[in-house]
């Protein structure tokens, strides 16, 4: 199976500010690998210096063995799809429009869409639930549908690894799950940055935790998002229970404040 994803000894900086300072991780092909921390803690940045957005002050990242810089930007849009946290509007398309743009890596210039890139299209907007409104402009859905149609826009292009930066943004609860359902079973390589720590715990595979840039902890949810790591890096208290439908690990999670105030149990 491809899409293997290494960074070895990584550091990348924003002019002065180091956002990543020697990371080393790995996440493993076909697995759901996530990324959690504080604000500012450098998982953008980890997901934006896959798909190019930043580049490495100092170490490589690799696809399978291949260092990125030696992929062919086609190549590298090929294999990774993304949905990111601050992709634009661009109001002026409508959803069905926007989510074609996925194919575009795999179109030849001037090429005009084969019955496979339609194929590709509807499965897309099928997964990501996007039916109803495919042909409605972007600038009239909510938050949550604008969502779910770049969504299937990074579904379309059929790519080896999925990059989601906050995919949860917007989403009510039912599509929560129903997006983090199909990335932690789609066989894909995904790489998810999450702020909601309990669906870290309930889907990831592995976990990423970093703090400052750096990597605090890596591993699967029940040694990384334990409750001294947690205090550590998030400064909040968290009991720790394993799902009995599931047997993962979940998490109930409050401010020590909270924990500590008059008439709780």
């Amino acid at each position: 199976m491809s899409g293997a994803v290494t960074f070895d000894e990584v550091t990348v900086a924003w002019k002065k500010t180091v956002a990543l300072d020697r990371v080393s991780l790995a996440a493993p092909a076909g697995a759901f690998t996530a990324l959690v921390g504080p604000n500012g803690s450098g998982k953008s940045t980890l997901l934006k210096t896959l798909y190019g957005v930043a580049r490495p002050r100092s170490g490589t990242v690799s696809l399978d063995g291949t260092p990125l810089h030696k992929l062919s930007t086609t190549e590298r849009a090929r294999r990774i799809g993304v949905l990111a946290q601050d992709s634009p509007a661009l109001s002026g398309y409508t959803a069905w429009e926007m989510i074609a743009l996925g194919r575009t890596a795999r179109l030849g210039p001037f090429a005009r869409l084969s019955p496979r890139d339609h194929q590709a299209i509807n499965q897309a907007i099928e997964t990501a639930g996007c039916r109803p409104y495919v042909g409605r402009p972007l600038g009239t859905l909510s938050g949550g549908q604008r969502q779910r149609v770049l969504f299937a826009r990074a579904l379309a292009g059929e790519p080896d690894i999925l990059l989601l930066d906050e995919p949860t943004n917007h989403l009510d609860p039912r599509h929560q799950l129903d997006l983090l359902d199909y990335a932690a079973r789609c066989g894909k390589t995904v790489i998810a940055a999450l702020h909601t720590l309990d669906l870290a715990a309930a889907y990831a595979d592995h976990i990423h935790v970093l703090e400052a840039g750096r990597l605090a902890a890596t591993g699967p949810p029940a040694t990384t998002l334990t409750p001294q790591i947690l205090r550590q890096v998030f400064t909040v208290d968290a009991t720790v229970i394993n799902d009995p439908a599931t047997g993962r690990t979940r998490l109930l999670i409050g401010t020590h404040s909270a924990v500590q105030r008059p008439g709780n149990p």
